[in-house]
């Protein structure tokens, strides 16, 4: 009884360090945020590699959107302390705007990793 107690208690370990080790590469890409506050997005300008997701955070006291000129992406309306986050899948330049408000911009670059 010992013996398979003992032959269990080295597969559970071995299964679970192997875990650990696989701990690394699944690591998720870290979110970028972007902070809409005073008719602003900041930074108005970002970098982040493909794969990487941006939170986009309203401060103001009115609702903004994140609308990508060419259409890859449109938040809708932002109301106020609330968020919305998209991930960037492919390389490229997007520049985006606020429907409602649009003196608004900025620009995200996607690079490959």
């Amino acid at each position: 009884m010992k013996f398979a107690l003992t032959i269990a208690a080295l597969v559970i370990l071995t299964l679970i360090g192997l875990n650990l080790s696989k701990g690394n590469a699944a690591t998720p890409a870290p979110i970028s945020v972007v902070d809409i506050t005073n008719y602003a997005y900041s930074p108005d300008q970002l970098t982040v590699t493909e794969g990487q997701s941006v939170r986009f955070i309203n401060h103001d006291d009115v609702a903004h959107t994140v609308t990508e000129k060419d259409n890859a992406f449109d938040s809708g309306p932002i109301n106020t302390g609330k968020s919305w986050t998209y991930k960037f899948d492919k390389a490229g330049t997007y520049s985006y705007y606020c429907a409602i408000h649009p003196s608004m911009r900025g620009t995200i670059t996607v690079t490959s990793p």
